[in-house]
């Protein structure tokens, strides 16, 4: 998985489907970072439904997120917790442009 996105570019939908599982019940937290490790996104939440047989995850691009990116390719995941414990995390990559491609 990975998506594409331009700075400046917020309040778009990205959504992410995770096939056949059920994740309904976690709370999903999505963080960005480039080369640097600087975070561009810091646990920003996302919406998480179920539509049998797969789990939706919508995430909502803030105006602060990739404030400070450099464009290429940030490293990224979805982090998803029950209760405060990490049931599991998705990691893939966002290719950050200063301009439209």
């Amino acid at each position: 998985m990975s998506f594409e996105i331009t700075k400046g570019d917020y309040g778009r939908i990205y959504r992410a489907i995770i096939e056949k599982i059920d994740l309904s019940d976690c709370e999903a937290l999505m963080f960005v970072w480039d080369k640097n490790k600087n975070l561009l996104v810091n646990g920003g939440s996302c919406s998480v439904t179920f539509a049998s047989p797969d789990t939706f995850i919508d995430y909502v691009v803030q105006q602060s997120d990739f404030e400070k990116a450099s464009s290429g390719v940030c490293d990224a995941l979805i982090r998803f917790e029950k209760a405060g414990v990490v049931e599991r995390t998705i990691k893939f990559n966002w290719r950050v442009y200063d301009k439209e491609p």
